[in-house]
């Protein structure tokens, strides 16, 4: 075999494998954007129940800059929630104990309340917690 013809039989090796591996590739470019519009779908489905009014003016438009507001509208929101919560038990209180005075809230429990009265306590409040908590509506917290 001349010298010439190994080398065209190379290059024709050579043009096959590049060839099978630019296919490879494509297949895998094919298959990462796909996988690139399930998250731009998710993410776009967080930011539209994190910011149901659209995002601000002044925000950034990028969905992976406005993903990074995402905790701290989240954190906003828990208190928020936290306190709607802490309002309506307490206003619960006041209606069956008109007298009671709320400011003796602000320091907490009783000093003599331990950990174990504390736990028991909370035991006994779980239940009536979750019939309350399942009268909040979720979406007013904004």
């Amino acid at each position: 075999m001349s010298l010439a013809c190994m080398l065209i039989a190379c290059f024709a090796v050579i043009r096959t494998e590049t060839q099978r591996r630019r296919d490879h590739d494509l297949e895998q470019i094919q298959l990462l954007r796909a996988e690139g519009d399930k998250v731009r779908a998710a993410a776009d489905l967080v930011l539209q129940k994190v910011f149901p009014k659209g995002v601000e003016a002044g925000a950034p438009s990028d969905w992976q800059e406005r993903l990074k507001l995402v905790p701290g509208e989240v954190s906003l929101r828990l208190k928020g929630a936290a306190a709607s919560g802490t309002m309506q038990a307490l206003a619960l209180v006041k209606s069956h104990y008109p007298f009671v005075d709320l400011k003796r809230f602000e320091t907490g429990f009783a000093a003599e309340t331990d950990e174990a009265k504390f736990d028991e306590l909370l035991s006994e409040a779980e239940p009536v917690a979750d019939v309350l908590a399942g009268f909040m509506n979720i979406d007013d917290l904004e």
